[in-house]
């Protein structure tokens, strides 16, 4: 009937998750308030989703534990399809080529393994003028908005830098990609 292939092609067993650690790798975990969320980065398409502790997300993953001390020894367990997967980052994800030459600190993080923006930024944060900081929130809701991914991500911090220089010297905002 057609209810019944409508659901199978909502519900295809050929495009089912058969291996989660194969199909997905750790990319960041961040606490905002009382709930935790990790995002976790399709090692095909490079797709990032967002799993958390309060509900399912849209695959039905949910959030069950985290240890996170330091990036090398975090683990996560995720509920997926009635059973509880393990993650851990793999040395990808902790590659730091990202990030800018002889900042000590642009990575911190909390007792509980939580990324802190660095002493440094903040400092250049506050040195910027009203409409300094107004050009530089304009330019970072443009980025979150374009890459979501990089909300909980380290990532994040080299651009910032990059975008508070731009708008404390009247240069061009970074471009966003």
């Amino acid at each position: 009937s057609d209810d019944a292939f409508g659901e199978l092609q909502k519900q295809s067993p050929f495009q089912r998750i058969l291996n989660l650690e194969e199909t997905f790798a750790l990319q960041g975990v961040a606490s905002v308030g009382d709930q935790t969320f990790i995002t976790l980065r399709n090692r095909q398409s490079k797709k990032v989703i967002t799993v958390n502790d309060a509900e399912a997300n849209e695959l039905g993953m949910k959030l069950v534990t985290v240890s996170a001390h330091r990036p090398e020894t975090t683990k996560v367990t995720i509920a997926f399809a009635e059973e509880e997967v393990e993650f851990a980052y793999d040395e990808k994800s902790l590659d730091s080529s990202n990030f800018v030459p002889g900042r000590k600190d642009t990575i911190r993080r909390d007792k509980e393994g939580r990324i802190v923006t660095s002493e440094e930024l903040i400092k250049k944060y506050y040195t910027m003028t009203k409409e300094q900081r107004s050009l530089y929130h304009k330019w970072r809701d443009q980025l979150l908005k374009a890459r979501p991914e990089l909300k909980y991500s380290e990532k994040r911090f080299p651009m910032a830098h990059k975008a508070i220089d731009a708008a404390k010297t009247g240069r061009a905002m970074p471009e966003i990609r």
